[in-house]
Order: C-alpha cells, then sequence, then structure tokens
C-alpha cells in the first residue's frame, strides 16, 4: 500500500504544469510577467509585477501555492496552501454573495487574472479587487466566537 503526501503531490503537479507552460510562453520580449495584486495581512493591495514561474509564485506567498476560484470572474486566488497550518497572520476572509464569511485566508496573496494560465487583472478587476480588500482585517476571538473587522492599514 502506498501513502503520498496529498499536498506535496499536488505541488509536483503543478510545477510540471508550470514548467511545461513557461517554455512556450517564455521570450526576449518579457512576457512571461504578469500585473497582479499583492494582499498582505494589514495593509492594503498593491499592484505588482511579477514572474508567472512557480518559483516566483512561490515566493510571493512564503510557501506551497494553492488556488481557489471564489468569484464568478475570470480571476483566481494564489495563497499559502499551509498558511493556515504554519500559523501565518490572519489576512483577509472569503465572503458570499450575502457579505457573511466563509473563509480565512492566512498569509500573503495574490489575485490574479485568468485565461488559459495566469494572467494579468485587467485595469477594471485591479480597481475592483483593490476596493474589494482595501481595507485590512484582524480575527479576535471573543468568548466562543470569532469576529472579523476592519481596521486602519500599516502601509
Amino acid at each position: 500500500m502506498y501513502m503520498y503526501n496529498l499536498s506535496v503531490l499536488r505541488q509536483e503537479v503543478v510545477r510540471a504544469l508550470f514548467l511545461c507552460k513557461e517554455r512556450s510562453v517564455m521570450n526576449e520580449n518579457n512576457e512571461n510577467n504578469v500585473e497582479v495584486l499583492l494582499v498582505q495581512p494589514k495593509k492594503i493591495p498593491k499592484k505588482v509585477s511579477i514572474s508567472r514561474e512557480l518559483k516566483s509564485l512561490q515566493k510571493m506567498v512564503g510557501g506551497y501555492i494553492s488556488f481557489t476560484y471564489p468569484f464568478k470572474e475570470d480571476v483566481g486566488i494564489v495563497l499559502n496552501d499551509e498558511g493556515k497550518l504554519l500559523g501565518l497572520p490572519f489576512n483577509r476572509a472569503l465572503r458570499d454573495e450575502n457579505g457573511d464569511p466563509y473563509d480565512i485566508i492566512n498569509g500573503d496573496f495574490l489575485v490574479v487574472g485568468l485565461t488559459d494560465d495566469i494572467s494579468s487583472l485587467p485595469p477594471e478587476m485591479m480597481d475592483k479587487f483593490e476596493r474589494l480588500f482595501h481595507k485590512p482585517e484582524v480575527l479576535t476571538k471573543v468568548g466562543g466566537y470569532l469576529m472579523i473587522s476592519q481596521i486602519e492599514s500599516e502601509n
């Protein structure tokens, strides 16, 4: 009976996909860079230019990456796969259409465009998600409940 660490296996699959894609995307005009939104705990989001390479994405979020697609728009979130397990600082809550939190993200994350690969966020999506994540949040335990509050940024 074989036992696999699913997190490691998932990272290897993502790595292999990125390596194949890197070879077909990279050229001398640096088309491998994309404009995305970096969201950090207790800070306002900022536009950054990053490489699509796996190592670059891992460096931006501080570890193994995971993708989530919580929005109807063609955007995704790249986050640290082990952010909660590692006890990275609380960053933002993901909310449903009623504004109720259904998940939290710990550590830095990126909001990226999606086409057939990671792409730059179009200007209107950059603005929309900058507004959505503009106010930093803190997580506080009150009694037996967790409370999410917006705060002023440390920028």
